[in-house]
């Protein structure tokens, strides 16, 4: 006799959602350990504005290599970045697509689903509208990582011109309305 199983929407989501806050601590690992196999480097804080609790946070990941390792190490580190990021946002995309097109899926679990894809659509979106208008702006390498409460960007360079922070902040909160406050920017050296 064949067993039929109840699909459940909600389990669905939360093990997506789960998959999500895993991926994401997986990225903030990576970026600590960066582009050197050794995976000993350590992360400093630099603070912009110790007055303003608002301000976006830096911090600098440092890199130990020659000039054109370095330029190789940073190249491979934003293509890596970008590729990783794809990769996690495609298998995103397909379970949802999966448990949309499901037909055991409830209708409020359907419209769920389909609310997700759009949700991952736009920060897929604004990542690729995001890094072009930084990269043309700053003229640096730039990743950014657009999440439902924060984004993160990593940007080559060691330091920021007094004031690029915020800028940058506000830029990320006009075009994804996160909030000035909700702006990680990683730089890399």
């Amino acid at each position: 006799m064949r067993r039929k199983t109840r699909f459940n929407v909600a389990r669905c989501i939360r093990w997506i959602f789960l998959l999500l806050l895993v991926f994401a601590l997986a990225i903030v690992v990576w970026l600590g350990k960066g582009a050197n196999d050794a995976g000993n480097q350590k992360i400093e804080e630099m603070p912009i504005e110790e007055t303003n609790t608002d301000s976006p946070s830096i911090e600098i990941l440092p890199a130990d290599t020659s000039s054109k390792e370095e330029a190789d190490a940073e190249e491979d580190y934003f293509t890596e970045y970008r590729l990783e990021r794809e990769r996690s946002r495609s298998q995103q995309l397909e379970i949802l697509q999966d448990l949309a097109a499901n037909p055991q899926t409830s209708q409020k679990g359907k419209e769920e689903a389909e609310a997700s894809i759009i949700k991952l659509q736009q920060a897929m979106e604004n990542e690729t509208a995001l890094e072009l208008l930084l990269q043309a702006r700053y003229n640096r390498k730039v990743g950014v990582f657009v999440q439902e409460k924060q984004v993160s960007i990593v940007m080559s360079g060691t330091d920021l011109p007094s004031g690029t922070a915020e800028q940058i902040a506000l830029l990320v909160d006009q075009q994804t309305g996160i909030g000035f406050e909700n702006v990680v920017i990683l730089l890399r050296q």
